[in-house]
């Protein structure tokens, strides 16, 4: 005759799974959550200046948000914030494993669009980073009273071989 013991005792990796898959589904809902809220404020925020005409409202948040007469550099935020928002949607959308596992056309159509929207951003901040780099540049030329002015330009100028 056999006999079966039963315990009550909690076995060492079945208390680390369950710790590990609460850590993951916390981790996951504080993600998409700020994702979520990220998303909506840029788009609200920048859509709302843009829907009244207010397109100079963007220089409150960003360095020479928008420019008169600056098409490209005025193109460029526009890019670089449409796609922020879109990879922040995306993103959040890419992170849920039932639409993962369902849907595997549309998850990967998602990461396609979330891709081309990462390169289009990161090409739209270069932009912008150079063009606010350039706007920092001239400030520091004609300021020459200010003190690392004079050697901040003589950097800038010495690849060129012009020293002024």
């Amino acid at each position: 005759m056999s006999t079966a013991v039963l315990t009550n005792r909690l076995e060492l990796s079945s208390v680390a799974d369950s710790a590990l898959k609460a850590a993951t589904r916390f981790w996951f809902g504080v993600t998409v959550i700020g994702q979520l809220m990220f998303a909506f404020a840029v788009a609200s925020f920048f859509g709302v200046t843009a829907l009244r005409g207010d397109f100079h409202g963007w220089s409150r948040f960003i360095s020479r948000g928008y420019v008169s007469g600056d098409t490209m550099g005025n193109f460029a935020v526009v890019l670089h914030v449409g796609s922020a928002v879109v990879i922040m949607l995306a993103g959040a959308v890419q992170l849920i494993p039932g639409i993962r596992n369902r849907f595997p056309v549309f998850h990967r159509w998602n990461g396609r669009i979330y891709m081309l929207m990462a390169v289009s951003l990161s090409i739209a901040g270069l932009y912008c980073s150079a063009r606010l780099w350039r706007c920092v540049t001239l400030w520091l030329a004609t300021s020459k009273p200010i003190a690392g002015g004079r050697f901040a330009c003589s950097l800038w100028r010495a690849p060129r071989g012009s020293f002024g």
